[in-house]
């Protein structure tokens, strides 16, 4: 069972210029996100995240690179998408905007690597295999 962890995207929403927080399966589905964002938006959020982390991946097979894809970053003037891995199978997006007061993307940016590095197991996604019947 999935623990509820809106209460943590809350908390990374409380950084300035923080507009949305959203956790997500890399297979693009939601796994939590912050209490302002509504289900279509996350669903919507969830798959261009997932989408950009597959661009990401695209990119490493092209020119050899066997590690994974770390950080994406779409630059939207005023806002920017980050979306960063977050534990096995996992990604955490933010939706920042620049343009509110006290916003600086690097500080984003730490606090989600902080949330990624201090609490990876909460935000890793369980594996679905074996979830269907065996045939005889």
């Amino acid at each position: 069972m999935l623990t509820d962890l809106t209460w943590l995207m809350d908390k990374l929403g409380e950084v300035p210029g923080v507009r949305h927080v959203l956790l997500l399966s890399t297979d693009g589905l939601v796994r939590s996100a912050d209490s302002t964002l509504g289900r279509d938006e996350a669903d919507g959020l969830a798959a261009s995240a997932c989408g950009l982390l597959a661009t990401g991946g695209q990119v490493n097979t092209v020119f050899g690179v066997r590690d994974p894809v770390r950080t994406v970053a779409v630059d939207l003037d005023p806002h920017h998408l980050l979306v960063m891995g977050a534990g096995a199978g996992s990604a955490l997006a933010v939706l920042a905007d620049l343009s509110r007061p006290a916003a600086d993307l690097g500080v984003v940016a730490t606090e989600m690597g902080r949330l990624v590095e201090r609490l990876p197991e909460q935000l890793a996604t369980p594996s679905r295999h074996g979830s269907g019947t065996a045939s005889a």
